[in-house]
C-alpha cells in the first residue's frame, strides 16, 4: 500500500520514473504522462491525492457501517469521473465520490433489484 507520506515523496519524480517506482511497488498498467492528479483510496481511511500543483490533499470518508464492500471502488471512481467531467474540482468531486461509495456499501447486495 502507498501511504500519504510515500505519495508525497513521489511528486518529485517525472512520469517515467513514477511509473517505474509504482510498478516496483506492485502498481502496474499506469500511464502518468497525462495525469492531472494521482490518488489513493484505502477503505475507511482518508482518500489522498496530489494535484498538478504538488499539494497533497486528503479527505476522510464519513463513518459508515459496511454491509458489503463489493464494487465500492467502482462506485467511487465512477462518481469521481462524473464529477470531474461535469466541472467539479477534485476538492468537490472527492467528497461526493466518498459519499456515493459509502451509500453503496451500506446496502445489501441485490436489495435494489428485488421489488
Amino acid at each position: 500500500m502507498i501511504t500519504a507520506e510515500k505519495l508525497a515523496t513521489l511528486i518529485g519524480y517525472g512520469p517515467g520514473e513514477l511509473s517505474m517506482v509504482l510498478h516496483d511497488s506492485g502498481y502496474t498498467g499506469c500511464n502518468f504522462e497525462s495525469a492531472h492528479f494521482i490518488g489513493i483510496t484505502n477503505g475507511g481511511q482518508p482518500v489522498t491525492w496530489i494535484g498538478m500543483d504538488g499539494v497533497v490533499r486528503s479527505y476522510l470518508p464519513p463513518p459508515t457501517v459496511a454491509v458489503n464492500t463489493l464494487g465500492a471502488g467502482d462506485v467511487f471512481r465512477s462518481r469521481l469521473a462524473i464529477g470531474v467531467c461535469l466541472g467539479e474540482s477534485l476538492d468537490d468531486a472527492v467528497p461526493g465520490a466518498c459519499v456515493s461509495a459509502c451509500e453503496h456499501i451500506t446496502e445489501k447486495p441485490l436489495t435494489r433489484l428485488i421489488p
